[in-house]
């Protein structure tokens, strides 16, 4: 049997990021993607302008059909939240459909660069604790890591990128680790080393430790991703496939499609180009 996600995040024409990305990598992955669009919009929101369909008083309607109809789940993935009112709408999908063994990834969506996104209220960040929470797996960058911890978004920033710094994200990740197996993967972080070496790290941390995996920093930041990771760890969650294999998959699927990206000069709001490397993800063993 194929398993199947429900994905609640908003889908962009323009801007390979949320359920754009989800959709293409968790199929590739032999996952079904069961979204329900929390928005439409022209383009993602770094653009200069874009349009969009606000579908939080929607939401109810789907959720509500798909009970009718028995749906169930293997996963739940939620994304980028727009509103205290969705978040509220998440949660109760959460406790309607997720089922002692339904796999929960939530990547917790605040801000970036040691800054809260401007549209995130208070209430609202309190919101994505509370699934932060309730999550099997949760995808922080290292801003939101800062957050979750209580620490300040800034904090890391603020850190020497060196000696004691994973020890610290360490430290940080592990104080979310409000039950047994639980997962906290910390996305984008920034290390030198001593020979002053650059890396782009993702450390994944759980009961037994830390584990990082780490590629050579390229230059340029693309919007996108968090949320191609997230769904590749994601995909191989409800698949069964072991953690550190998929975040090892994840960072070298997105080290090659940034690589390709950065020699093709396009926008950094446009997405990678992760449809070159597909294959990197339905050629995956269990």
């Amino acid at each position: 049997m194929i398993k199947k996600v429900a994905a609640l995040n908003d889908i962009s024409g323009f801007g390979k990021c949320s359920l754009s990305a989800a959709i293409p990598i968790i199929s590739a992955l032999g996952v079904q993607v069961c979204p329900l669009p929390t928005a439409v919009l022209s383009n993602q929101t770094c653009y200069d302008s874009y349009y969009m369909c606000d579908l939080t008083e929607e939401m109810d309607s789907i959720t509500n059909k798909w009970k009718e109809l028995k749906f169930d789940f293997d996963g739940i993935y939620t994304g980028f939240i727009a509103s205290e009112r969705q978040a509220e709408k998440i949660l109760k999908f959460v406790n309607e459909f997720k089922k002692e063994d339904t796999i929960f990834i939530a990547d917790p969506v605040m801000g970036d660069e040691g800054v809260i996104y401007p549209s995130f209220t208070e209430e609202l960040c309190g919101k994505i604790k509370l699934l932060a929470q309730e999550a099997d797996i949760i995808t922080p960058n290292i801003t939101e890591l800062g957050i979750l911890s209580g620490k300040g978004a800034d904090y890391l920033l603020k850190q020497n990128a060196g000696d004691g710094f994973m020890e610290e994200i360490h430290a940080l990740a592990k104080g979310l680790l409000n039950r047994e197996n639980k997962k906290v993967i910390v996305t984008g972080i920034g290390y030198t080393q001593n020979n002053g070496e650059e890396f782009l790290c993702n450390a994944l941390v759980d009961s037994k430790g830390m584990y990082v995996a780490k590629s050579p920093r390229l230059k340029g930041s693309y919007s996108g991703t968090g949320d191609i990771l997230a769904s590749v760890i994601c995909a191989c969650a409800v698949r069964g496939i072991d953690t550190q294999k998929a975040l090892n998959l994840a960072s070298g699927f997105i080290y090659k499609a940034v690589e390709d990206t950065i020699k093709c000069k396009t926008d950094v709001r446009d997405g990678v180009n992760f449809e070159k490397f597909m294959s990197m993800l339905t050629e995956t063993e269990k």
